[in-house]
């Protein structure tokens, strides 16, 4: 009855909160409550290594971010190697011929412009919807610079024209049409080169 004293007195003193019935539990299984003892029990279980495997663990240790930053260095230097080496052939540059444009203005006054690809909603289902034409510009030569310089705002009035109404005009309608757009750009004739509606 002693002995259980004591082992309740030990655990009040290191200030662990137990209820009386839990310290009698942990007496009656014969746990000690002493840590030196445990500490001193624990190290004589353990076997003891022998320095020198001790050393060799740690200069393997020690020398492994040395082999790692080593095998590195030379895998950067092998890699400025080949892009040096095959960098400095120079590939050869194809031959690009650009065909000679025509000239699509002419001293009289006629513009030729480039092909419009228009897409529609079709009324008939046969069709595609698409339509090919190229349009030539009859022009006072007066005026033929100041169309020539509106260029890109002509050609977006006949896309506009072109793909609003093409489904529904006639070809020489469109012509008509596109002549009364421009006749602010003192445009005399309108015609269609090409006109495949499809």
């Amino acid at each position: 009855m002693a002995d259980k004293q004591g082992h309740k007195a030990e655990l009040d003193r290191e200030g662990i909160p137990l209820s009386d019935s839990s310290k009698a539990e942990l007496d009656k299984d014969g746990i000690p409550l002493d840590s030196k003892k445990q500490k001193k029990t624990v190290e004589s279980q353990q076997p003891a290594i022998a320095p020198s495997t001790q050393d060799k663990a740690s200069n393997k240790k020690s020398k492994l971010p040395i082999v790692l930053i080593g095998v590195g260095a030379v895998v950067i230097i092998l890699a400025i190697v080949l892009f040096l080496t095959t960098g400095s052939e120079p590939e050869p540059q194809p031959v690009i011929q650009q065909p000679q444009k025509t000239s699509t203005f002419s001293d009289d006054g006629e513009i030729i412009l480039d092909p419009f690809m228009v897409t529609f909603d079709p009324l008939d289902r046969d069709q595609s919807g698409v339509l090919i034409a190229q349009i030539s510009l009859e022009v006072d030569p007066r005026s033929a610079a100041n169309v020539r310089s509106q260029t890109f705002y002509i050609r977006g009035l006949i896309l506009e024209r072109l793909s609003t109404n093409a489904p529904v005009y006639s070809k020489k309608e469109l012509a008509d049409l596109i002549e009364q757009d421009l006749s602010k750009f003192k445009i005399k004739n309108v015609a269609f080169l090409r006109y495949d509606l499809r």
